[in-house]
Formats: C-alpha cells, structure tokens, sequence
C-alpha cells in the first residue's frame, strides 16, 4: 500500500503544473484527477472537502477515497482501507501535502467555531496488532513539524469485523 501512495503523490506532484484551477489548488486537483482515473465510476463527482482545519483561516483540503465507492473494481480500497489525504491551503491560493494515512473512513465534526477531522483506521495505529480492532483519531495540526498528526486513539466499540463500524 505505501509504494500505491507514494506513486500516487508522485503522479500528483508530477501533473500539478497543467491541472486547472477553478478555485482548486493545482496539487488538490491533479491529485483528485488520479483518483478518478483510478475509479472512473466517481467521474464529474467532488472528491473532497475544503475546510480550515488548523486555524489558519485557509481553507485545507480533505480528500478521503472511502466516501467514493468505486464500484465492483474497488481500486482505491485495500485490507487496510483507502487513502484519507490533506492538503494544507496557502496564502497564495496553493495546497501542499501535509496529511495522508490509509483508513476505514473520516467525518468532519464541527465544534464551536472549529471544524476537525476524526479519522477511523485499524491494527498499529490504534496500538493493537489486529486489523479488527477499530479506533477514531482526531487530525491535530503540528505547527512545529509543520503537519497534521494523528492524536491519541479512542477506541471504538464492537469493532471485531474491520468493514463495520
């Protein structure tokens, strides 16, 4: 799964320079052009969402390939789920990667005047062996490293089969 990441960051930063840019950054959309060659199925349907998620008052971007069935191919899924990646937005109207971590799943959850992203994912990072065991964890923002991490686990019940919740 790391080496399908690291080809599809690569392709992304490879076809940034001539994807268009309608309110898109050029990475966010070349990047959500390589998804949807990978599942046509999701073609002329938004791939993400755009929220400030550090504070900055730039929007970010979320781009989560578990909310895009793919159909009978499910080219995006694997045994440890699909590719939740973030964006983090400039002041210059760019988006560079800041964020991406294989996962069951992710929801916005807006609190106050804040949005963050929670993002469901299974087996290490949840500090357990098994792919069955399940948890939700909260994306932070490292100003000090300069990207979002994932913070501590929460467990989630009844989670001994991975494709529930």
């Amino acid at each position: 799964m790391l080496g399908k990441v690291c080809v599809v960051m690569a392709l992304a930063l490879a076809g940034s320079a001539g994807a268009a840019t309608t309110g898109t950054p050029p990475l966010v959309a070349a990047y959500a052009k390589q998804l949807t060659a990978r599942c046509p199925e999701v073609k002329g349907r938004p791939f993400g969402d755009q929220v400030d998620l550090n504070g900055d008052k730039i929007d970010d971007w979320v781009i989560d390939a578990t909310r895009h069935g793919c159909g009978a191919s499910n080219s995006l899924q694997a045994e440890n789920g699909a590719l939740v990646t973030v964006f983090m937005g400039a002041a210059d109207g760019m988006a560079y990667p800041a964020f991406q971590q294989a996962a069951f799943g992710s929801r916005l959850e807006r609190t106050g005047g804040s949005t963050r992203l929670v993002v469901t994912v299974a087996g290490p990072p949840c500090e357990a062996d098994s792919m069955t065991v399940k948890c939700d964890r909260i994306l932070r923002w490292s100003a000090l490293r300069k990207r979002f991490e994932l913070a501590q686990a929460t467990p989630l019940s009844g989670t001994a089969d991975p494709t529930t919740k």
